[in-house]
């Protein structure tokens, strides 16, 4: 080819830059075999695309992806899980000592778990009422109208 010839690919090529991209791809390949004398593959990035890395690939270091953002999802196993059948306040009273108020659920989790009669006769504060063997103590204040639960 010619000197001409390779100029009226290159306005063709131009031109075919809005048409398509496949059509001005395979005009480019077709003068880098005129110009180099072999096919080799185009090192250069298309318009409007950044030379960062993709945070997807394999080797990119995502910074602060420790959350549910992460590739791999680690799943905790039983043991270290939180149990939400269990009672937050009789659990935190097993461990250290103090006194606690209730509320409806609490005192419902208690009769359900711990003293069934709990309702029918309710313990004062003289005669107190133990949670199985778990040294924590249930009675009621008539006056504030509320159970207490204490361990001493």
């Amino acid at each position: 080819m010619q000197f001409n010839d390779v100029y009226k690919l290159l306005v063709e090529t131009r031109t075919c830059h809005s048409e398509s991209d496949s059509r001005a791809d395979s005009k480019l390949d077709t003068l880098s075999d005129i110009i180099f004398g072999k096919k080799h593959q185009r090192q250069i990035n298309k318009i409007g695309t950044d030379d960062k890395l993709d945070p997807n690939k394999k080797f990119h270091l995502g910074h602060g992806l420790r959350g549910i953002n992460r590739k791999t999802q680690k799943f905790i196993s039983d043991v270290h899980r939180n149990d939400g059948s269990l009672n937050s306040k009789i659990e935190i009273l097993k461990n250290k000592r103090g006194r606690l108020a209730c509320d409806l659920q609490d005192v419902d989790y208690i009769v359900k778990n711990y003293v069934s009669d709990l309702l029918a006769d309710p313990p004062t504060k003289d005669k107190p009422k133990e949670l199985n063997r778990t040294k924590i103590k249930i009675y009621y204040v008539p006056d504030k109208n509320i159970f207490y639960l204490e361990r001493d």
